[in-house]
């Protein structure tokens, strides 16, 4: 079988999780269903991917919440529902990214920080196609590999407008709109684009700046994907390598925790609409077509 999902792994935690929880050793409940030792020991690993029906019975063992159960068994019967980021080759798309697109299709909310860049779900066309263009693709055909990075990095936006839209909330450094990214005509539309997405109902955006000096993740973009009011987040951290996920409740904990001071040191919505239009604004071209501040 082909490796589970980080949404799959997900719920295979819990279950095991859940069993600790109730103090229960596998043979107290598989004596109870008239399972093998085996089949639980599997579900609880991922090795066999756990479906709605096992998570429900297995909450009515451990009695647990029915709002609880009722977001983990949607959790298990959404394998792969959202699958069109798959489609793309790995070189292109590596598989954390696919895995981090599933989670991100189907999140109630999500809390972005990032350093240096706008985040992906408020970059404008041509922006993404610049900073996929920046990166060293390692493909036969760069030139594919970029269409295909700007493509999903914006077909992932339609999140934001869905019948039920995603709730984003968004820290960016103040780095992030002074770096100009495929010139001074880009990245002006980037941050017109930018304050006009902050009035949407559903988008939060706060701006940390530059004075704020020292904060709490330096040297750290991360986002947190909540999955519903009852289920452990997921928080994915974008480094040059690979993607990592976390999903153990004490290192989510702690990167909620972090978020919360990065909210805390930023400005709040409205100034920070301000300074956005204020630095573009600011942006001038010079005589060979760069930006200049």
């Amino acid at each position: 079988m082909s490796d589970p999902t980080v949404r799959q792994r997900l719920v295979a935690r819990t279950l095991r999780q859940w069993r600790a929880d109730a103090g229960m050793v596998l043979d107290d409940v598989t004596s109870r269903l008239g399972w093998s030792r085996s089949k639980l020991s599997r579900l609880e690993r991922a090795e066999t991917i756990p479906g709605p029906a096992e998570v429900i019975v297995l909450a009515t063992i451990y009695d647990i919440p029915t709002p609880e159960r009722d977001e983990y068994a949607a959790l298990a019967s959404h394998h792969r529902r959202d699958d069109w980021a798959r489609a793309y080759l790995e070189d292109t798309i590596t598989g954390e990214l696919q895995d981090f697109i599933e989670l991100e299709s189907e999140a109630s909310k999500l809390e972005n920080f990032e350093a240096v860049l706008i985040p992906g779900l408020l970059q404008t066309a041509e922006y993404a196609a610049a900073v996929a263009a920046g990166w060293d693709c390692g493909v036969p055909d760069d030139d594919i590999a970029v269409a295909h990075r700007t493509e999903v990095r914006v077909r992932r936006q339609a999140r934001l407008h869905s019948d039920k839209p995603l709730l984003l909330h968004a820290v960016v450094h103040e780095l992030a709109l002074r770096s100009v990214i495929g010139g001074s005509q880009v990245m002006r539309r980037q941050l017109h684009h930018l304050a006009a997405s902050a009035e949407r109902p559903n988008i939060t955006l706060q701006v940390l700046p530059a004075s704020a000096g020292a904060h709490p993740s330096f040297g750290s973009t991360f986002a947190i994907l909540h999955h519903g009011e009852h289920t452990t987040p997921t928080v994915f951290l974008d480094t040059l390598i690979r993607g990592i996920f976390i999903q153990e409740p004490e290192d989510v904990e702690r990167c909620k925790i972090t978020f919360e001071r990065l909210r805390d040191f930023a400005l709040n919505s409205t100034e920070s609409v301000r300074l956005i239009r204020a630095v573009a604004a600011e942006i001038t071209t010079d005589e060979v077509g760069g930006a200049r501040w």
